[in-house]
């Protein structure tokens, strides 16, 4: 597999990943207090591929759509464990570029998720596991609820979408995916 992370430079790694980051960089956690995750954005189609998670994963919740994610190991970076957890959960093992996104923080410091946006050249067909129910591909207007179905979007996830809108705009129009009139549409829509 061969990652690319777009704010931190390609530089190799002893595992053959190509990206640079620092655990400096972050707040210092203990592992089992960090979290990642990922949205998968096909660069061909632009559409992003959300999981759909079961209840018991957040009893009272019940099933949400999310992106795909988990605990970081001991000694483990965000984005690796990022692309770890899309490998795990969907079996992909293609190359991918990584957007930082959103960092979650609980307000006693206890506990710690960071987002990003992986682009990879198409879609595929997830080989889901235990940690997810379904999985869809869907279009940006789909993710804001714009094409009249509302997605149970998990709560944390919600706020990174609405969080990440600017960079979901950028990496799409920098796809060509997105044109100016569908931006118009999709700011306004949210602005609603």
């Amino acid at each position: 597999m061969v990652v690319t992370h777009s704010s931190l430079g390609p530089a190799a790694s002893a595992a053959g990943l190509l990206f640079a980051a620092s655990l400096a960089t972050y707040p210092v956690m203990d592992s089992k207090h960090r979290s990642a995750g990922i949205l998968p954005i096909a660069s061909s189609t632009g559409r992003m591929l959300l999981s759909l998670r079961p209840g018991w994963l957040d009893p009272g919740l019940g099933e949400t759509w999310a992106g795909w994610g988990g605990h970081c190991k001991e000694g483990e970076l965000d984005a690796d464990t990022a692309v770890r957890e899309l490998q795990e959960e969907t079996g992909y093992d293609g190359p991918i570029t990584l957007f930082k996104c959103l960092r979650f923080h609980r307000p006693d410091q206890s506990f710690s998720y960071q987002n990003f946006i992986g682009v990879i050249p198409e879609e595929f067909e997830p080989e889901i596991n235990m940690e997810n129910e379904d999985s869809k591909w869907i279009t940006m207007s789909e993710l804001y609820g714009k094409d009249g179905e509302e997605l149970a979007l998990h709560p944390g996830f919600q706020e990174c979408v609405i969080e990440a809108k600017p960079v979901l705009q950028e990496i799409l129009k920098g796809l060509g995916i997105l044109n100016e009139d569908l931006l118009r549409k999709t700011v306004r829509a949210l602005i609603l």
